[in-house]
């Protein structure tokens, strides 16, 4: 069975009924969904999810998830700073193994705005999905650059775009 990704635009708080039925067609065949952790569209996907009695979800958070009423299972991937060596280390909460190294971080404080961190739970949820699914307005960076990952990944990625 696949792993789907669903994600979309920030901005975006509601999904259309085509969505929900190809979600309700996977969720049937027996696939399994991830999800990030943010409002907007991935709050919208995790509604959609519950609603539908999607049980096969993993929600991907830094840390702590920021976001996950319906208490779906979580995928956290927990952060260490050693001050000494000025390294990051990102560690995959349930194996307790480091995934991610960065290196020559100033200070504590900088780890958020740091873009490998930052980018590093959409890269994972990329790297673990066989195909995906995203809704968005078309004008996102961050969506975008998403979905230029999946296709140099080979991996197909269905864009439902919300402008219509």
């Amino acid at each position: 069975m696949a792993n789907i990704l669903l994600f979309g635009s920030h901005e975006l708080y509601a999904l259309p009924s085509v969505l929900s039925d190809w979600i309700q067609q996977y969720a049937q065949q027996g696939h399994s969904f991830i999800v990030g952790d943010r409002k907007g569209a991935d709050s919208a996907f995790h509604k959609m999810l519950s609603s539908l009695g999607v049980q096969n979800v993993t929600i991907y958070a830094m840390d702590k998830a920021k976001n996950n009423t319906y208490e779906f299972p979580e995928r956290q991937f927990v952060t260490t700073y050693d001050n000494s060596t000025k390294v990051v280390e990102i560690v995959d909460k349930n194996t307790e193994s480091v995934v991610y190294t960065i290196e020559n971080v100033e200070k504590e404080m900088d780890i958020p705005g740091n873009r490998q961190w930052y980018e590093f739970r959409d890269k994972q949820m990329i790297n673990d999905c066989d195909i995906a699914l995203c809704a968005y307005f078309g004008e996102s960076k961050t969506v975008d650059h998403m979905i230029q990952i999946l296709n140099l990944l080979n991996k197909p990625c269905y864009t439902f775009n919300m402008n219509q």
